[in-house]
């Protein structure tokens, strides 16, 4: 009945079917299955069922026949809507089904597993598969109910990330004969029992992993292991002591895509007690000092690798260019190794190795030095343009330059003021610039809606408008100091007061202001988590005018803005001529 549409198997769906003894409805939209719909006394033959791809949200009565002695649960961790949901399998759930021997429920959302998950399944001898779960936390214990279990797959499980681990994550799984652990993103193991209760163990996948090194105390409890499965790891070679000694049974392994550069002796040591082995896609460097000693061990033992690997699987050599992709077989047997490895070749190889490290670090260095100047490019790119105005102005660049800028009035600022403010008060500073702009003294103000040329980049045409305004007005409210620009903008026209405080020539655009540049204006309160340092520090050291919403206070508010904005008076000795610069 698979890929039908019957959302609920009700109680009475199947009349009495004493011979049917296999039943697949997977993918019919199933998210409820009635108790009693596949009761015994209906289905009494009944040994298989399978209710994969459905919407059920857990393992409930319903779904567990006790007749059954294969169930497939998998895939039903997605909703209506396709969206993942737990698939709770509950506590003690499985106590009647003393008939089951294989059961699958993978690529459903479990997360965690219990001591009491699997409990009343003594009986589950053939297969478990909990693969591609969200499996995040094995309980210690969670299968020692499973004593008879002979296949668990816990593939692409995140668990040894999140909870690790343990010699009690396997306990009582005494009869398990396979166990998969592949892309569970298994980094080491930490504890050396981790396996020692899987003394029955033959064959162990732990590929696609990020496994570096092995210990033997890891292995040496699987006495009975036949298959080791490493490949797609970080494996680096060993040298220390053989991998393998402890697995007598030991005849297939696979190495494939790790990092192995070369073969120690302890390593030929394992690998010759093999039947199969697999290290391809490995960066063997084919030099003379990596293989060395690994050369003397083949000599003195009598033997050679085409032995010990296995037919048409030889690995290649990746480094140098000259053996790239050439049989490492080929190297060890060339007539000028024999012997031992000539010093030069050594040392050569050291000097490699010395200028790979140097090269490395340099291109660290680069990397870092490059990050941090595109994070602070803006800050750079300020304090570069501070830099320029002031060889202006003592004289460094042409004459021309100086004369490109457009200025007016006497103290040679193209503007009274540059209004920083955020886009949220923009109502109000179109009456401030209506209210100083149109009556005496009749201000210049910048505003970057209005003043900013099309297609400029943002953050030249800020420093430009500072550099050529007497002040910076700050429209100081909560929406300003939320604002990255408007800080950013508060801090360069500070440091730009700061930068260039000990001269007063005011010599064109960009001049040097004998005042404090800065006027603030307040609206309304702003929250203290909101305040920066610096916004803390100008609101307490400077005096700052409060804009009050009482229309007749505002009166005094104008004329005080516009005297603390308005121009000095002009020097007596000083005249200007028609193209308005000094």
């Amino acid at each position: 009945l698979a890929r039908n549409q019957f959302p609920v198997v009700a109680a009475g769906a199947f009349p009495r079917m004493p011979r049917l003894r296999h039943l697949d409805l997977s993918e019919c939209l199933v998210v409820a299955v009635e108790e009693g719909a596949l009761a015994a006394d209906r289905l009494p033959a009944l040994r298989s069922l399978v209710l994969a791809g459905n919407q059920l949200t857990g393992v409930l009565p319903g779904v567990l026949p006790p007749q059954v002695a294969t169930l497939d649960l998998s895939l039903n961790s997605l909703d209506r809507n396709r969206r993942s949901v737990v698939f709770d399998l509950g506590e003690g759930r499985f106590v009647n089904m003393s008939n089951l021997i294989y059961l699958n429920i993978s690529f459903n959302n479990i997360n965690t597993i219990t001591p009491r998950t699997f409990k009343g399944l003594a009986g589950l001898r053939e297969v478990l598969c909990l693969q591609n779960s969200s499996i995040v936390e094995i309980h210690p214990g969670s299968f020692k109910e499973l004593g008879n279990l002979t296949f668990l797959n816990l593939e692409k499980n995140p668990f040894p990330e999140y909870s690790g681990l343990t010699a009690g994550t396997f306990e009582g799984l005494e009869s398990l004969e396979v166990l998969l652990l592949a892309e569970c993103g298994i980094t080491n193991f930490s504890d050396p029992d981790v396996f020692s209760a899987l003394g029955s163990l033959q064959y162990l996948m732990l590929e696609n992993n990020y496994i570096s090194s092995v210990s033997r105390d890891v292995l040496s409890p699987l006495t009975g292991l036949r298959g080791l499965d490493l490949s797609h790891n970080r494996m680096e070679p060993w040298i220390e002591e053989e991998l393998f000694s402890g697995n007598p049974n030991l005849s297939i392994v696979f190495l494939a895509d790790n990092k192995l550069t070369y073969l120690s002796p302890v390593m030929l040591e394992d690998f010759s007690k093999l039947g199969h082995l697999d290290i391809y896609d490995n960066p063997f460097s084919c030099e003379c000092e990596p293989f060395y000693h690994g050369k003397e061990w083949l000599s003195r033992n009598n033997l050679s690798l085409e032995r010990i690997f296995s037919p048409g699987r030889a690995p290649l050599c990746y480094t140098p260019d000259s053996w790239r992709n050439k049989f490492i077989t080929d190297f060890i047997q060339l007539s000028e190794f024999d012997g031992e490895c000539p010093i030069w070749a050594i040392e050569g190889t050291r000097a490699y190795i010395i200028v790979g490290v140097v090269l490395g670090m340099l291109m660290v260095l680069g990397s870092v030095c490059g990050a941090m100047a595109y994070k602070y490019r803006s800050h750079i790119r300020y304090w570069m343009f501070l830099a320029r105005r002031d060889l202006r102005r003592r004289g460094i660049t042409l004459q021309k330059e100086r004369r490109r800028r457009f200025c007016k009035g006497y103290t040679n600022y193209q503007y009274d003021a540059f209004v920083s403010y955020s886009s949220e008060d923009r109502n109000f500073v179109v009456r401030l610039v209506a209210m100083l702009e149109n009556y005496e003294p009749h201000l210049k103000l910048c505003v970057y809606e209005r003043d900013f040329q099309i297609g400029t980049v943002i953050s030249e045409a800020v420093l430009e408008s500072v550099a050529c305004s007497r002040r910076t007005l700050l429209v100081i409210s909560d929406a300003f100091a939320r604002s990255q620009w408007c800080m950013w903008e508060l801090r360069l026209a500070e440091h730009y007061s700061l930068f260039f405080d000990d001269d007063d020539s005011g010599a064109g655009c960009g001049a040097i202001r004998n005042q404090d540049p800065l006027v603030m204006v307040k609206l309304g309160d702003v929250a203290a988590s909101h305040m920066t340092p610096t916004l803390k520090h100008l609101l307490r050291t400077r005096v700052y005018l409060d804009w009050d919403p009482e229309p007749r206070k505002q009166r005094q508010f104008w004329e005080k803005l516009r005297a603390a904005l308005a121009p000095p008076p002009p020097p007596a000795a000083v005249k200007t001529n028609t193209t308005g610069c000094l």
